[in-house]
């Protein structure tokens, strides 16, 4: 697996609201923060980020897709490939 860049952001898990296995927040909860989401590596175009748990635990999840409506994105989808983390999805609202 290729090596991910330093500058990935990393959020915290408590960030997001849990149901089951998917994570729900707003963009705007992300303001001030730094950025949401950034590229994940120096030879591919893929966006996303870190969650990390209470343990220190670091999930990557990457953009999997963007919800779109009358012309505007009203969500980020995103999904991890760690097998330890099966099935885990966020979504982030544009609000």
């Amino acid at each position: 697996m290729a090596k991910t860049l330093p500058s990935v952001p990393v959020h915290d898990g408590n960030a997001f609201n849990w149901t089951g296995k998917c994570g729900v927040a707003d963009a705007s909860d992300f303001k001030g923060g730094g950025d949401l989401a950034g590229r994940l590596y120096a030879d591919a175009a893929d966006c996303g980020f870190y969650v990390s748990s209470p343990s220190g635990r670091k999930v990557l999840f990457s953009e999997a897709k963007a919800e779109w409506r009358e012309g505007e994105i009203v969500a980020w989808h995103y999904e991890t490939s760690d097998p330890d983390a099966a099935g885990v999805r966020i979504i982030v609202f544009n609000d």
